[in-house]
């Protein structure tokens, strides 16, 4: 005979209490927070088993969102300390183009920025005539 155990609310019964009044005695009832379901069985090993595989389930959600924050730790390491040890890209120009030339390249990539970004035909005849 499995002993009737709950730690957590039961989903079929709205309540620990409600759940445990319900019961058979035979049945054992456990919540798994992690699943998010009730877990009940009528035998000891099937019940264990459930258990268990509910805990997998637990560890494998863990081990998930470790890897992804081990990756993302990892990255943001890497990127400064490459800047801080080769430093940002620094933009050389060619020395027979001009300070203004490079200052008309310049404006004249933001305004095809402005027109590609635009959503409707509207917005791009405006960005254009801007």
């Amino acid at each position: 005979m499995v002993v009737y155990e709950v730690s957590g609310d039961c989903p079929k019964h709205k309540s620990i209490k409600a759940c445990q009044e319900a019961a058979i005695s035979d049945t054992s009832c456990l919540w798994c927070e992690h699943a998010n379901m009730c877990i009940t069985s009528n035998y000891p090993d099937t019940h264990d088993f459930k258990v268990n595989g509910c805990r997998n389930k637990d560890l494998l959600k863990q081990e998930e969102t470790t890897i992804e924050d081990n990756w993302k730790g990892s990255k943001e390491a890497l990127t400064s300390k490459c800047q801080e040890v080769l430093g940002l890209k620094k933009r050389h120009h060619k020395e027979w183009i001009t300070i203004e030339t490079l200052d008309k390249i310049e404006e004249r990539k933001n305004k095809n920025a402005a027109t590609n970004n635009s959503r409707t035909r509207a917005e791009k005849v405006q960005a254009q005539a801007e």
